[in-house]
């Protein structure tokens, strides 16, 4: 085993600005089949193609995931991005003319 495990992917985004990413990998090897813990983190990304990593390390998670060998590593992860919008470009996307509505969703 070892210390840590790094996946790469490359992504195109066409909204620039802060993503939350989260990330889980499988692992398989003989009768041993489990889902690691789901890892998040935040990234900026530009227009276009970015490379997002993702590390998994050991002292990150309790008993033995997220350090595994790539041998145990059954090539499977997903990978979910979400534009985190800010409070602002929320209110903007509002369609309705009301003030009161505006408000409202201020307050949460």
């Amino acid at each position: 085993m070892g210390k840590n495990l790094k996946i790469k992917v490359s992504v195109t985004v066409e909204i620039e600005g802060t993503y939350l990413i989260t990330a889980q990998y499988s692992l398989s090897k003989g009768n041993l089949s489990a889902n690691t813990p789901i890892k998040n983190t935040a990234q900026y990304l530009n227009v276009g193609e970015n490379i997002v990593e993702i590390e998994f390390q050991a002292n990150e998670s309790r008993g033995s995931y997220g350090y595994w060998s790539p041998a145990y590593v059954d090539r499977t992860a997903q990978i979910q991005l979400f534009y985190l919008a800010s409070e602002q470009e929320l209110l903007d996307t509002i369609t309705t003319n009301s003030d009161l509505d505006k408000k409202i969703l201020v307050r949460f």
